[in-house]
């Protein structure tokens, strides 16, 4: 009878340890899943855009042959096919030796595969004088442009679109401050292809 109780508080005490190890081994694998969740929602994060940012669908990186058009499924373009090279960072007009190529956009859709960003104007769609809205954007890409190009676009209700690898941010007013913000965020962001590339 007396191994019988030894025998039994043994059993007791070895389900009382296995009992602890697979709370240990749960409570081991809820911690995992709780740090991949929140590593999984940092990560999420990172693509979240501020409030107004547009996110498009990504078209192909191919290039193609310097004159040949490409039909964009956004206006202003936020990603797809365009030329080999890509434009420098600047601002841009209709004044530029670049424009005398057809299709000079294209150069600017490479610098934006780069991790470029896009501040595209429309002086037609500005309140103001044409060379006022210039002058603001040149003042701009004066306090910090790296990685921006300013490219003229017709083809937008907007005075100012600003535009990244599959993102976009319409201003319907120029709103330099909404434009540093997005510089900011924007700028060589991982998402574009070649994002690293200077």
């Amino acid at each position: 009878m007396e191994g019988n109780k030894k025998e039994s508080r043994r059993e007791r005490a070895r389900q009382r340890r296995q009992n602890q190890k697979l709370k240990s081994r749960v409570t081991g694998i809820l911690a995992l899943v709780a740090v991949a969740a929140a590593a999984w929602w940092g990560i999420s994060s990172l693509n979240k855009p501020t409030t107004g940012v547009e996110q498009e669908p990504m078209e192909s990186a191919q290039h193609v042959p310097v004159g040949t058009f490409v039909e964009y499924s956004t206006s202003p373009p936020t990603s797809g096919m365009h030329y080999d090279q890509a434009l420098p960072a600047g601002f841009y007009d209709e004044n530029s030796p670049e424009m005398e190529i057809p299709y000079p956009y294209q150069f600017a859709l490479h610098a934006m595969e780069h991790g470029y960003v896009i501040i595209w104007y429309n002086c037609a769609n500005y309140d103001g004088l044409c060379e006022e809205l210039k002058s603001q954007l040149r003042a701009l890409l004066a306090e910090d442009g790296a990685k921006v190009i300013a490219f003229p676009w017709e083809d937008m209700t907007e005075p100012v679109v600003a535009t990244s690898w599959t993102w976009m941010q319409r201003f319907e007013t120029l709103d330099l401050d909404g434009l540093r913000q997005y510089v900011k965020e924007n700028r060589s962001h991982p998402r574009a292809p070649e994002w690293s590339v200077p």
